[in-house]
């Protein structure tokens, strides 16, 4: 049975890579869009998903009304349904299996180690920094973003804690960069620069609702304010500016949030027997994760994951999973195909698999852990993203 007809049988939403959160920016930001205005503002809301946009919404009549003048769709994002895969896209216009990024985590064939791709740092010891003049042999050129900046006066937004992270270092060396500190803050500089005209793009991000759904998941009322409060200063600050000074307007996510609980979690440790068939710890997120299987105990090991995780995770060899497309096309880019591993696995349902490097200990132990918000994986909640255009 092929891997898309697998996937669909187990209620996994499949990218689609036509009708997509990444294909709305490369329709916005290509020079099409100068017929219809020569200035836009991007803004990037890091974990809005469509169902906790559209639940505060309903709850929200006033702030229903006033965005729904708007252009709004629901659309899907790709896979993996995480940040650094999905902003890599974003800014370099390339599909997953173009620019290779697959993971929070992933190896790194020069360092010879597993790197954690936003700490910039060996997965196994984020504490431990790598050269930061090295970051080219991780991230892909941001070809997108230097193509509209050779075109356009560009400006990006971000916040002033990311200014200096690796993943900002490497895809913004070139442009111009305002920090911020607090939505106000954001919102007044989105505001400002369209009143004096400097900058014909726009590009804001904005990663207060992720952090705040890990924390709360996205199924708290603190994620409803947050959400409320955030497009209510969009909808009353920035749209009536942008049609009074012609700039059109673009907003979408990343990916969404779907809410973990304690018994969702099911620990990995480095102990574990499945390390007997593998040549490294897995690595991607806690939704899927890519292996490398010893090679000749390949059977073994499909009869051992079945046996062991069957009913919580499904079992690709990548490269079926890679000629399927899902990675937005049928092959890898050429000496890249190692980042894919030669199996995946994916959760289903809420399952989420952690790995316990020596030394790590298991959080959601914890008696004071109630639920928090994850995402990388294939369920509605994290696949499905909004688009509004103004």
């Amino acid at each position: 049975m092929d891997a898309i007809k697998i996937l669909d049988e187990n209620g996994l939403i499949l990218p689609d890579y036509i009708d997509s959160n990444l294909n709305s920016i490369k329709e916005f930001s290509s020079d099409k869009e100068k017929s219809i205005s020569q200035k836009r503002v991007l803004i990037v809301l890091d974990a809005l998903g469509s169902d906790l946009l559209n639940r505060v919404l309903e709850k929200n009549a006033g702030l229903k009304t006033a965005i729904g003048k708007m252009e709004i769709k629901t659309t899907k994002t790709i896979f993996p349904s995480l940040t650094p895969v999905v902003l890599t896209s974003f800014d370099s216009g390339m599909t997953v299996s173009e620019h290779a990024v697959v993971g929070d985590s992933m190896p790194v064939k020069e360092f010879n180690t597993i790197v954690n791709t936003m700490a910039y740092a060996p997965a196994s010891d984020p504490s431990s920094k790598l050269d930061e003049t090295k970051m080219s042999y991780v991230f892909q050129e941001p070809k997108l973003i230097n193509d509209v900046a050779k075109n356009n006066k560009m400006v990006v937004l971000i916040p002033e804690n990311l200014k200096r992270s690796a993943y900002c270092s490497a895809t913004f060396s070139k442009q111009t960069i305002i920090p911020y500190i607090y939505f106000e803050d954001m919102i007044a500089k989105v505001g400002k620069t369209m009143k004096e005209g400097s900058y014909e793009f726009v590009y804001v991000y904005v990663e207060a609702i992720d952090k705040l759904l890990h924390a709360y998941s996205p199924d708290s009322y603190e994620a409803e304010i947050l959400v409320q409060s955030l497009i209510s200063l969009i909808s009353n600050n920035i749209f009536p500016i942008a049609k009074e000074t012609g700039y059109k307007v673009l907003i979408t996510s990343d990916h969404g949030h779907m809410t973990l609980r304690s018994e969702d979690i099911i620990a990995v440790e480095s102990n574990d027997k499945i390390s007997e068939f593998l040549t490294m710890p897995p690595w991607g997120s806690y939704r899927y994760y890519f292996l490398d299987v010893i090679e000749g105990k390949e059977d073994k090991f499909e009869q051992f994951f079945e046996a062991t995780y069957g009913k919580k995770a499904l079992l690709f060899k990548s490269d079926d999973l890679i000629k399927s497309g899902i990675f937005g096309g049928t092959k890898v880019k050429k000496g890249f195909e190692y980042r894919f591993g030669n199996y995946t696995m994916i959760g289903i349902g809420r399952n989420f698999f952690y790995y316990l490097y020596p030394g790590k200990k298991k959080w959601w132990a914890n008696s004071s852990y109630s639920q928090s918000g994850v995402h990388g994986g294939m369920s509605e909640a994290e696949m499905y993203v909004p688009v509004i255009k103004f």
